[in-house]
């Protein structure tokens, strides 16, 4: 998946629908399944810092800590809060889990059947404008939500968009060459 904006995933994900998984890819899924859920260890934190870290480097000020909402704001706060005071306490940049919200709460595409255009609106505009965001997301899989918030971003005053996401969804029926890629990947391996 290409992007115009760049990011650092920590996981690989491979959806439900396939199975015969190495341990440790069903591993990575429940940790995966548990970010969602808002549980995360002390190890996966310090690895989005430290992914957080490497785009950021020396620079803080030039920064802010932005969040892909989930599909409804009480998701969104369950998923990122605890992440967001984990960045608070380790950055000198500010970490805005409020800065990007839905218009509205709906249904994801996969229990509603209907790819939905991303409506947002930004609270707190001026923790934007001006400044280079990192967008911290939970999974990408065609990375059309994270471009539509970036561009968003830009429109409303960014200077740049750089993403961390927790996971990156690769199906294990890519062509051939794709394949060996993935069973080469260790399961801590970031891109």
């Amino acid at each position: 998946m290409k992007s115009k904006y760049p990011f650092k995933c920590i996981l690989r994900y491979i959806p439900d629908r396939y199975d015969n998984l190495q341990d440790w890819q069903k591993a990575n899924r429940r940790v995966i399944y548990d970010f969602k859920r808002g549980k995360i260890s002390a190890e996966h934190q310090e690895r989005i810092l430290d992914a957080v870290k490497s785009i950021i480097r020396d620079n803080a000020h030039e920064w802010v800590i932005c969040f892909v909402p989930a599909h409804t704001q009480e998701e969104t706060e369950a998923r990122f809060a605890s992440l967001a005071a984990f960045l608070k306490e380790r950055l000198s940049c500010p970490v805005c889990l409020h800065s990007v919200r839905n218009y509205k709460d709906y249904l994801p595409v996969h229990q509603s059947g209907v790819m939905k255009e991303v409506k947002l609106h930004f609270l707190q505009k001026e923790d934007i404008i001006g400044k280079r965001v990192v967008l911290i997301d939970d999974i990408i899989t065609t990375g059309r939500s994270f471009r539509e918030i970036g561009d968003k971003l830009i429109w409303s005053g960014a200077l740049s968009v750089y993403g961390v996401c927790f996971a990156k969804t690769i199906h294990p029926n890519l062509p051939l060459k794709a394949k060996k890629q993935y069973k080469r990947q260790s399961p801590m391996n970031t891109s």
